[in-house]
């Protein structure tokens, strides 16, 4: 049913001339102003243009006609009419013959009125005591209120106000009372009897399916008691005409809708309607709710609700969600949720906070979750926290975005506490700014920039690094560890495979166990090492420990095979070396010696020899080059000039070898003619030819030759000889 409600207006007094004594008038027709604290009585009409103020009582047998009427006694109109151009106020009776008549103020009353006449009110008429209606209608164009008994012989309508009704009411005529949902109203018969759609007796409850009058959520609407009266549960929903917003609970007051929609309450102390702070334009539905100094909020169900300071808040349902001091603060349901930020907003869920600073934050969803940053968001999951500026948080639970522009979730226990950074997954950590770590778990990545993506327990703590895999690390700055256990510390390092470590800058681990420490190095393989700078170590346990060597072992042996010196070549190939060039294209060395074999030459390897420790086999031809070298004069011939060939042309040359070297060799030839001599170190003789160590050979014939080899430190052979070469000593 439609709830019918109390709505009253107390108008204050206006006071300005003052009689000490009771006044008598037979005939009075105007005055400008009337003040006494006694009786007044008059004969005949009485006109004030101004106020009237009678402390006793008023006895006009004519019309009385007064801008303002304040009577501290009995008001009585035998014949005339009262007319007011604007407020009465009797705390006595008013009495009145005539008609009384009300064109625009407002009527109090706090006893009880008589009206022969017809009462007719454009404002409110609001009556502590009784209104009793002879014969005449009582018709209303806004609200009536009588606190005491209402008894009308005529019919009483209301053409567009509200009436409530404190005490027993006897109306002879027939009037409706509205319904709610589910109830076609209950109606007065021209009897008094009261009849309803349902069975309704003394003290029964008026209801419908959910309430018959102003009822609500958990109410029972009005009852009659016992002693004929209509009472209510404790709770009644007050609403304008017409119903819809704004309504407020109120328990055992004197309610009304005030002209800007809020809320006011009579103080019968004081005669005056006191607005309700927070009241205005709030539109309240459910039960149990408290609604404490906020404007424009509304609940739409529910129950026990709290909006305490929050201007234009909104709860739409729900249960014990409060919003305390967050203005333009949104909870769209959901159960223990509580928001103290402004323009926040909790789309349902269970115990969820945004506190005071989580300015334009949401949750949406979930348990438990709380957004304390400003433009933070949490999407579903449990015990989630957004602390961050316009940090997210998606779904999951125990997630922490607490760094500006943070996001993290999509799994349990991630945190992301640098700014701009991402953490997803499941335990891992972006505390860097700008960092990622997504998928798998434990990852970190702790530095600017850094990321993990995906496996388990990796770290990224350089900037601008990489780990991805299982228990791999990254801490040189841009550096790469992908696998797992790989180490890549040194700043632009990658490591990459298992267990290795790439710990000089530029460096690069490959394979399993590899370890490049010198800048610039590279280790591949399994176990292989590059230590030194520039340095390069592939295969099996091939180690490059000089600066600049490349050391390449086969997978024959388990044992290390390491670089001999800086920039070398280092080459183990058990099943053989193969080298293919094109049919007119060479495999040679541009400077420097050639060595076969582990033995120490003889001699020195000065540049573009060869030195081979066994046998040298030549399947096609063999072209050997000779130096050959013109003496004119006296020349001592040094141990790197082995296997020239001399030819005298001065006169008397002398020749001067060196001491005898193991496989060295020099020819001589006597180009001129003239005399041609050979030195020996005091040590060497030639076999046969010399008699004694020192001794000198001779030749003077042109064209004659001796080819000499040292066969140790001592003697030197001939091997080839042409004409007569003589010990000259």
């Amino acid at each position: 049913m439609k709830r019918i409600s109390l709505l009253a207006v107390a108008l204050l007094l206006v006071l300005v001339t003052t009689l000490a004594a009771a006044q008598t008038m037979d005939d009075v027709t105007h005055f400008t102003g009337l003040t006494t604290t006694a009786d007044i009585t008059a004969g005949d009409d009485v006109t004030v243009t101004d106020d009237l103020t009678v402390g006793g009582d008023s006895n006009i047998d004519g019309d009385l006609a007064v801008d303002n009427l304040d009577v501290g006694g009995t008001a009585f109109n035998s014949g005339g009419t009262l007319t007011l151009s604007d407020n009465a106020q009797v705390t006595g009776t008013l009495d009145v013959l005539g008609n009384l008549a009300d064109s625009a103020g407002t009527f109090t009353i706090d006893d009880a009125a008589a009206v022969t006449g017809a009462l007719t009110a454009s404002g409110v008429a609001y009556l502590d005591g009784g209104i009793a209606d002879s014969a005449g209608t009582l018709t209303l164009s806004d609200n009536a209120q009588v606190t005491g008994t209402l008894d009308l012989l005529g019919n009483l309508a209301d053409s567009a106000g509200t009436f409530t009704i404190d005490d027993a009411t006897a109306i002879t005529g027939e009037t409706a009372i509205g319904g709610g949902y589910g109830s076609t109203g209950c109606t007065i018969t021209t009897a008094g009897a009261l009849s309803c759609d349902a069975d309704l007796t003394t003290a029964a409850s008026l209801t419908g399916a959910t309430a018959a009058i102003g009822g609500g959520y958990g109410s029972t609407g009005l009852s009659i008691s016992a002693a004929g009266a209509l009472q209510t549960d404790g709770f009644v929903t007050i609403g304008p005409a017409g119903g819809g917003a704004p309504k407020l609970e109120e328990s055992g007051t004197q309610l009304k809708i005030t002209a800007t929609g809020g809320m006011a309450v009579y103080n019968g102390a004081t005669k005056i309607w006191e607005a309700l702070p927070g009241s205005d334009a709030n539109v309240i539905a459910g039960q149990g709710h408290t609604v404490t100094t906020s404007a424009g909020v509304s609940i739409g169900g529910g129950i026990t609700n709290t909006i305490t300071s929050a201007d234009y808040a909104s709860i739409t349902g729900g249960q014990q969600n409060t919003i305390t001091g967050g203005k333009w603060c949104f909870i769209g349901g959901g159960v223990g949720n509580h928001c103290k930020a402004d323009y926040a907003t909790i789309a349902g869920g269970v115990n969820h906070t945004i506190p005071i600073t989580g300015t334009y934050a949401s949750i949406v969803g979930g348990n438990f979750n709380t957004a304390s940053g400003s433009g933070s968001t949490i999407v579903g999951g449990s015990t989630n926290v957004a602390s961050g500026t316009a940090s997210v948080v998606l779904g999951g639970g125990f997630n922490n975005a607490t760094a500006a522009n943070s996001l993290a979730g999509a799994g349990s226990y991630n945190a992301a506490t640098g700014a701009d950074a991402v953490a997803l997954g499941n335990g891992n950590t972006a505390s860097g700014a700008a960092a990622i770590s997504a998928g798998g778990g434990g990852n970190k990545a702790t530095a600017a920039a850094a990321a993990t993506i995906g496996g388990t327990s990796n770290t990224a703590s350089g900037s601008n690094s990489l780990a991805a895999g299982n228990t791999s690390t990254a801490s040189g700055a841009t550096s790469v560890a992908l696998g797992f256990g790989n180490i890549a510390s040194g700043d632009a390092a990658v490591a990459l495979g298992s267990n290795g470590t790439a710990s000089g800058a530029n460096s690069l681990a490959l394979g399993y166990g590899g370890l490049a420490s010198g800048n610039y190095s590279l280790a591949f393989g399994d176990t292989s090492r590059a230590t030194a700078n520039y340095a390069l170590a592939g295969g099996r346990n091939a180690t490059a420990s000089h600066p600049g060597s490349f050391v390449w072992a086969d997978g024959s042996s388990g044992a290390g095979f390491t670089s001999v010196a800086t920039d070398t070549l280092n080459i183990r190939s058990s099943g053989g070396s193969y080298i293919t060039t094109g049919a007119n294209n060479y495999l040679q060395v541009l400077t420097g010696n050639l060595k076969v074999g582990n033995g120490t030459p003889d001699l020195t390897l000065d540049g573009e020899d060869a030195y081979i420790e066994g046998t040298l086999e030549v399947g096609g031809s063999a072209h050997a080059y000779i130096a050959v070298t013109q003496v004119t004069t006296n020349t001592a011939v040094a141990v790197a000039s082995k296997g020239t060939w001399y030819y005298a042309s001065g006169a008397n040359t002398t020749i001067t070898l060196p001491r005898s070297v193991t496989g060295i060799s020099y020819c001589i030839y006597n180009y001129a003619g003239d005399d041609t001599y050979i030195d020996f170190d005091s040590h060497n003789q030639v076999h046969v030819l010399t008699n004694a160590g020192g001794d000198r050979l001779s030749n003077t014939t042109a064209g004659d030759s001796i080819c000499l080899l040292a066969i140790n430190d001592t003697y030197w052979i001939a091997t080839q000889r042409t004409g007569t070469w003589t010990d000259a000593d």
